[in-house]
């Protein structure tokens, strides 16, 4: 119980690293210190934490392989190449997704009698005929081809982002049953021919094991929810910023963009009471 509670602990803080870490680049856009919107960033920042298995797969690999000098001699550069495989993993799934999703949106909003097919208005959907128009909109997603294509790639994308975790699942299951494997057998007596010092090798194998057990504790509660999530930032991405708060603060910023510094008295907008109260006197 003690030693599920600490592998829970240790989870936990590598867990709370990455979130702090895509919070203050989300800071950065929400101070607007970076004007361009925070959604994208927001996406591959999810994307980039669901990619943490495939980096934390490398890492052990290499590990696994250096296990009789891994501790002695630093290699900087394994590390380095995992995080930015991973980050441009995720960052180039990411553009994908999103650009499948809205080819899905586009091809379904623009190819059928939709009644929120105003981008600018999404919740025109609730209205009198609101029931009459959803069954449209279910038998025409059946019966459009484009639709369908659309619907396709999409499918394709998330199905193979499931089948690349799985792989990396398998990976992960196979390098500790191997290294569990090997201290095994040193703990037996069996040792490899290139094996010089074995209490630094049995060592790293147990730090290996270790690792692997935080990570799995980890993985269980971040994959399926950083997925299931992710999914759905890249199929409501096209509608982000059509929410109110969006058009709001784009609009503020146009207006900053366009007003001039020397701007003339005349084109100041005066209220109507205080312009009724200057014509009385």
């Amino acid at each position: 119980m003690i030693n599920g509670n600490s592998l829970y602990f240790q989870a936990l803080l590598l867990l709370y690293y990455p979130n702090i870490l895509s919070r203050a680049v989300l800071f950065l856009y929400e101070f607007s210190i970076i004007m361009p919107e925070a959604s994208f960033t927001h996406s591959w920042c999810s994307c980039a934490i669901s990619m943490y298995l495939p980096s934390v797969i490398i890492e052990r690999c290499f590990a696994s392989k250096f296990v009789v000098d891994y501790e002695k001699i630093p290699r900087t550069w394994i590390i380095s190449k995992s995080w930015i495989s991973g980050i441009i993993i995720s960052l180039g799934y990411m553009v994908s997704a999103i650009i499948a999703a809205t080819v899905l949106l586009g091809k379904l909003l623009l190819n059928s009698s939709i009644p929120f097919a105003n981008f600018e208005n999404p919740t025109t959907v609730i209205n009198n005929k609101a029931p009459t128009k959803i069954v449209s909109v279910i038998v025409h997603m059946f019966f459009n081809n484009s639709f369908i294509s659309g619907y396709y790639n999409f499918v394709v994308l998330v199905v193979g982002f499931c089948v690349f975790m799985t792989i990396c699942c398998l990976l992960y299951i196979a390098l500790y049953r191997r290294d569990s494997a090997r201290l095994r057998d040193m703990n037996r007596g069996v040792i490899a021919k290139n094996v010089i010092y074995t209490l630094s090798t049995r060592f790293q194998l147990t730090e290996n094991l270790r690792v692997l057990k935080v990570n799995v504790v980890l993985l269980n509660r971040i994959c399926p929810y950083r997925g299931f999530r992710y999914c759905i930032l890249c199929i409501l991405h096209p509608w982000r910023t059509s929410f109110p708060c969006a058009r709001r603060n784009k609009v503020t910023r146009t207006l900053r963009a366009r007003r001039s510094p020397l701007q003339s008295r005349d084109d100041i907008t005066v209220p109507l009471s205080v312009r009724g109260a200057n014509d009385s006197h």
